[in-house]
C-alpha cells in the first residue's frame, strides 16, 4: 500500500492530492487506503478543472506513478490505472475505464493489444498521464524511464478523473509503489516515434510526477542542439538556452565559451513569447556557463548518463533471446513448472503468447507432460506457457493452460513449480496448526503441527494424482518438510 501522501504547501490553486492505487487480481486481496480517498477542491479557470470522483486525480495536469517490480513469478502483473466505474474484478486492461502495461510484453486496454518489451523483478515502470480541461488526455509507459508505449485517451470517462491501479496474478508476485516520481534529478529517454521529436529530458520531476525544475534538458533526435532552463508541471516556462556547438573560430562572448553558444528564449507555460538580447538573459547565460565549470556532484555518481541509456535495447526481440540464453544456461536445474496437459484434444502450441496473432507449431497429447520454462498471460487473461515439444524436433512453442471460451475448460494443470529466487511466504491459518511431514506423500513421516499463524517460507509445490497440492517448506528450520495447500490450513 502507498504511504500517506504528504499534503505541502503549493501555489494557489493546490493541486489535488495525488490518488491512492487500485489493485485487481483474481488471487490476491485488494487493499485500499480509505484515508487517500480525499480530493481537494480545485479553485481556477474552467480549463483547469476536472469533474473527479473521490479518490481521482481533480485537476487537469501531468501525473506520473511509479511502481518497482519485486516479482513476477506469475508472468501475470500489469500496472496501470482506472477510472470511476472500473470493476476491479476483471483483469486490469480487459474492462472498461483501464488501461495496462503487463509483463507478458504488451499495453492493453478493452478491445485493443499492443506489444511491449516485458518487464520482471528489478524494473521500475512509469504511467504517465496528461488530464486536459476538456476531458481527453493521453498517456505514456516507461520501463526503466524509457518509454515503450504512448496513445491518446478518449473523453468518455476522463472527466471524471483517474487513480493508479496494479494487477498481480498469483501468490508470490510483489509489486512496490513508489508513488509520484518527485526526484530532484532523472534522465527519461523517449520512444523515438514521438511527435514533438524529443529524444530525452533529463532533470528534475514535481509534486505530480510532471517535468518541474530549475534546470531541465531537453534533447532531440536527429539533432545536436538542446534545451536548457527551468520547467513548471510538465510545461517551459522562463529563460530557456538554446544550446549548439560553438562554429570554429568564433570569439569568446557572453552567449560563448569558446565550444558551445548559447541563444536565450523567453517561454510563458510551454508557449514561446520571444527571443531575448544577451543583455536581458546574462544571468542564466552566466549560471549555465559557470556550471560547466563546476565539478560533478559526488551525489548525482548513480546518475545515468544519456548515452548510457540510450544504449540499453529494450527490444521485444532482444529480450525474447536473453529469455533463451537464460533457459539454456539454467538447463541443469530443474525447470520452473512441469505440465500435464488433460484436455481430452490435447494442447494446441503456437510460436507467440498472442493466441489470435501467432501461427500454430504443434500439438501436445493428452496425457503428455511437458516442462516450462516462462510463463505469460494474453490480453484475453489466459495464462500461457512456454515449453519444449515432446516430439524431439526440438521446437519450442505457447500452450494456453485454459480454453478462452465456454466454460474455460482446464488444458493443463501443473504439476510441479519450482520457485527461483525469494521463496513464497504461506501462512499456517487453521486454529489447530498444519500437519509437516517429511516427504510430499499424505503417508509420510510425521515432522510436527505447525502452530496456527506461523509464516512458512516454500521452495516447491506439487500436484498428487488425486489433486492435493503439497508445499515444501524450508523455513524455519524447525517445519522443514511438506505441507498441504488448502484455504482452511495454509
Amino acid at each position: 500500500r502507498p504511504p500517506p501522501h504528504r499534503r505541502t504547501a503549493a501555489p494557489s490553486p493546490p493541486p489535488s492530492p495525488a490518488p491512492a492505487p487500485e489493485a485487481s487480481s483474481p488471487d490476491a486481496a485488494r487493499e485500499e487506503k480509505e484515508e487517500d480517498a480525499t480530493v481537494v477542491e480545485t479553485k481556477g479557470d474552467d480549463d483547469d478543472v476536472v469533474d473527479a470522483a473521490p479518490g481521482y486525480a481533480a485537476r487537469a495536469d501531468t501525473w506520473c506513478w511509479e511502481w518497482e517490480i519485486r516479482r513476477a513469478a506469475s508472468g501475470d502483473v500489469a500496472v496501470g490505472f482506472a477510472t470511476p466505474g472500473y470493476d476491479n474484478t476483471a483483469p486490469l486492461g480487459a474492462a472498461d475505464g483501464s488501461w495496462c502495461y503487463r509483463s507478458s510484453g504488451s499495453v492493453a486496454r478493452p478491445g485493443e493489444a499492443r506489444p511491449a518489451p516485458g518487464f520482471g523483478a528489478g524494473d521500475v515502470i512509469g504511467v504517465e498521464v496528461t488530464l486536459k480541461g476538456n476531458g481527453t488526455g493521453s498517456v505514456r509507459f516507461y520501463k526503466n524511464d524509457q518509454e515503450v508505449a504512448a496513445g491518446d485517451l478518449p473523453a468518455s470517462r476522463l472527466r471524471r478523473g483517474v487513480r493508479p491501479a496494479c494487477h498481480v496474478g498469483g501468490a508470490g508476485d510483489a509489486v512496490a509503489w513508489r508513488g509520484e516520481k518527485r526526484r530532484e534529478k532523472c534522465l527519461r529517454t523517449y520512444a523515438p516515434d514521438r511527435p514533438d521529436g524529443a529524444a530525452s529530458y533529463e532533470g528534475g520531476f514535481g509534486r505530480t510526477g510532471a517535468r518541474h525544475g530549475e534546470r531541465g534538458v531537453l534533447r532531440y533526435r536527429h539533432c545536436s542542439g538542446f534545451w536548457v532552463g527551468p520547467w513548471v508541471r510538465d510545461k517551459r516556462h522562463g529563460i530557456h538556452l538554446w544550446i549548439e556547438r560553438c562554429p570554429e573560430g568564433r570569439a569568446e562572448s557572453p552567449c560563448c565559451d569558446g565550444s558551445e553558444v548559447a541563444a536565450p528564449v523567453l517561454f510563458r507555460e510551454g508557449v514561446k513569447v520571444r527571443a531575448l538580447e544577451d543583455d536581458d538573459a546574462a544571468a542564466a547565460l552566466e549560471a549555465y556557463f559557470a556550471s560547466k565549470k563546476a565539478p560533478p556532484d559526488p551525489a548525482s555518481g548513480g546518475e545515468r548518463s544519456a548515452a548510457s541509456a540510450s544504449d540499453r535495447d529494450d527490444d521485444a526481440d532482444a529480450e525474447e533471446d536473453d529469455d533463451d540464453e537464460a533457459e539454456a544456461s539454467d538447463a541443469g536445474a530443474p525447470p520452473p513448472w512441469t505440465l500435464r496437459v488433460v484436455y481430452r484434444d490435447g494442447a494446441t502450441a503456437r510460436a507467440g503468447v498472442e493466441i489470435d496473432a501467432s501461427r500454430v507449431v504443434g500439438r501436445v497429447g493428452a496425457g503428455e507432460e511437458v516442462a516450462a520454462t516462462r510463463r505469460a498471460v494474453t490480453a484475453d487473461g489466459v495464462p500461457r506457457y512456454k515449453v519444449r515439444l515432446p516430439d524431439g524436433g526440438g521446437v519450442v512453442g505457447w500452450i494456453s493452460e485454459r480454453l478462452r471460451g465456454g466454460a474455460r475448460d482446464a488444458v493443463c494443470v501443473v504439476c510441479r513449480e519450482v520457485v527461483r529466487g525469494r521463496p513464497l511466504r504461506y501462512r499456517v491459518v487453521r486454529a489447530g496448526g498444519a500437519m509437516v511431514r517429511a516427504t510430499p506423500s499424505l503417508d509420510g513421516a510425521e515432522v510436527g503441527l505447525a502452530p496456527a499463524w506461523t509464516e512458512l517460507d516454500v521452495a516447491e509445490r506439487v500436484r498428487l494424482p488425486g489433486g492435493t497440492t503439497r508445499l515444501k517448506v524450508v523455513a524455519p528450520a524447525r517445519w522443514a518438510g511438506w505441507a498441504s495447500e488448502k484455504e482452511h490450513i495454509v
